[in-house]
């Protein structure tokens, strides 16, 4: 018999895998503190002017917030380029969403408040508009 009621360990997402410069990396999931660090930066590039310093510095904090999660980030020889860093930073945030969650929304229901939106609201997102 186990000495613990919940296993937490079971439920913690898996690894994932990206080529980056003709290299095979591996992508740990984020951990809570991982995440908040990440949307304090993301709050940051997002607060700042394009091309200010202040930004540059912000876009360097967001590599270093990586670094937990993707350790080759570290390497000399792997750099990104700003669009493969946007990319890479919408993949992190999508593996550290439980599929659940994911299922949820694309079933109309708005996480957090569990509530299905009205068909009328998603056939009206759905169609063009004239």
């Amino acid at each position: 018999m186990a000495d613990f009621d919940l296993d937490l360990d079971a439920l913690a997402p898996e690894s994932k895998k990206v080529k980056l410069g003709g290299k095979i990396i591996e992508v740990s999931p984020p951990k809570f503190k991982n995440l908040v660090s990440l949307m304090k930066t993301i709050g940051i590039i997002e607060a700042t002017e394009g091309g200010t310093s202040s930004q540059v510095d912000a876009i360097e904090e967001l590599r270093i917030s990586l670094l937990p999660m993707i350790p080759a980030l570290a390497d000399d020889d792997t750099d990104l380029s700003i669009e493969q860093l946007k990319v890479l930073l919408q993949f992190v945030m999508r593996i550290a969403q439980p599929q659940e969650v994911e299922q949820l929304q694309a079933d109309g229901y708005k996480v957090g408040k569990v509530e299905k939106k009205a068909e009328e609201e998603v056939s009206a997102e759905q169609s063009p508009t004239s």
